[in-house]
């Protein structure tokens, strides 16, 4: 399988991370996940929620993401029409091929919910959808703690996040501590942002291409299974971290892995 066939975009509304200027990002992103997906050279998509967009009925952006081979959409295990609203479109769109369970990184409040909410949602969508149906997870590794593996275990994949450059030499750390709580034999796909949320700065594209290289290594050794991009959100607004993102990829997208 080739490396690019490995990557996936995390795909969010055009402007999302603009609105009301709390990211301090400049300019204006018009760019869409589909439009995103193709800029870096990615089949693959994951249709994050943000500000409660997008709103169900999913069938029309299900159909705009129709041109890629896999989608991953959000779910709240809390809330079980959205679990309903994913396995619905999910038989008439083959492209979806699981559900995402996401977090706010401010407050976190998903990792204090009881497991049993995943475990049923997990169990819904196996039962309607098969069992290659994937349940995917967001992570942010500095937050993860032995108190949150009753619900870390019950995934399939994990989408993880390191928010700051500094994290980058703490990534073998934050590993172990992941295949400690959970995450062992499972699909495991590392983030990688072009953008500082918490200082609100653009990261050096030597530090994007860091942990591109970083996480390319941990693909051939067998640590992980993939990369995921943020976003298209970013990748219209002239950041050079997002051009050095997208060169890497055309770089080593090619690759046998």
């Amino acid at each position: 399988m080739k490396l690019r066939e490995k990557i996936w975009l995390w795909g969010l509304d055009p402007g999302a991370d603009h609105f009301g200027g709390e990211n301090g990002l400049a300019g204006f992103n018009r760019m869409t996940p589909a439009e995103g997906a193709y800029y870096f050279g990615t089949k693959n998509l994951i249709r994050a929620s943000r500000y409660g967009f997008p709103k169900p009925p999913f069938d029309k952006e299900a159909e705009k993401l129709s041109i890629l081979d896999k989608t991953i959409w959000p779910i709240d295990p809390a809330k079980p029409e959205t679990v309903d609203e994913v396995i619905r479109i999910a038989k008439y769109h083959p492209h979806v091929k699981g559900a995402i369970i996401q977090v706010d990184p401010q407050h976190l409040e998903m990792y204090e919910r009881d497991p049993q909410l995943y475990r049923d949602a997990k169990a819904r969508l196996k039962a309607e959808l098969g069992e290659d149906f994937e349940l995917w997870m967001e992570v942010y590794a500095v937050k993860v703690y032995d108190k949150t593996m009753p619900w870390l275990e019950v995934a399939d994949a994990y989408c993880i996040w390191c928010r700051s450059p500094l994290e980058i030499v703490n990534l073998d750390h934050y590993y172990n501590i992941l295949m400690k709580n959970g995450c062992a034999g499972k699909k495991m796909f590392w983030g990688v942002h072009m953008w500082n949320f918490p200082k609100r700065f653009v990261l050096s594209p030597f530090v994007v291409r860091d942990y591109l290289n970083r996480y390319r290594q941990w693909m051939k050794e067998g640590k992980i299974e993939g990369i995921v991009l943020y976003s298209n959100t970013l990748a219209d607004t002239k950041l050079q971290a997002a051009f050095e993102a997208k060169n890497w990829i055309a770089e080593h997208g090619d690759e046998e892995i």
